[in-house]
C-alpha cells in the first residue's frame, strides 16, 4: 500500500471492539481474585498493617481496578469513532464518486 493510501479492515475494528468490551469485563470479573492477591501482597509487610492501613489500599486497588475498566471502555469508544469515521468517508467517496 503506497504510503498516501489509508485502508480499513471493519471485522478488524468491529474485533477489537468486541475484544475490548470482553477485556473490560473480564477484569470486573477478577475483581475479587485481584483483591485477594492485594491482601497477600500487604501481609508480607513486617508488622502488618493496621485495619485503616489495610482498607486504605484496598480502597487504591479498587480505584485502581475501575480506572483501568474505565480506560479499557474509552478505548472501546474509541473504536467505534474510528469504525464510524472510515465508514462515513467510504460512504462520501462512494457517493462522490457515483455522481461522477
Amino acid at each position: 500500500m503506497a504510503s498516501n493510501q489509508l485502508r480499513a479492515e471493519f471485522g478488524t475494528l468491529d474485533q477489537l471492539s468486541a475484544d475490548q468490551g470482553t477485556h473490560a469485563g473480564t477484569v470486573e470479573s477478577y475483581r475479587e481474585t485481584l483483591k485477594q492477591h492485594v491482601n497477600l501482597a500487604i501481609s508480607n509487610f513486617d508488622g502488618g498493617l493496621g485495619s485503616d492501613e489495610h482498607n486504605a489500599v484496598m480502597k487504591i486497588a479498587d480505584r485502581l481496578i475501575d480506572e483501568h475498566i474505565q480506560a479499557t471502555q474509552q478505548f472501546q469508544g474509541s473504536t467505534h469513532q474510528v469504525h464510524d469515521t472510515f465508514r462515513q468517508g467510504g460512504q462520501m467517496a462512494r457517493s462522490i464518486l457515483a455522481s461522477g
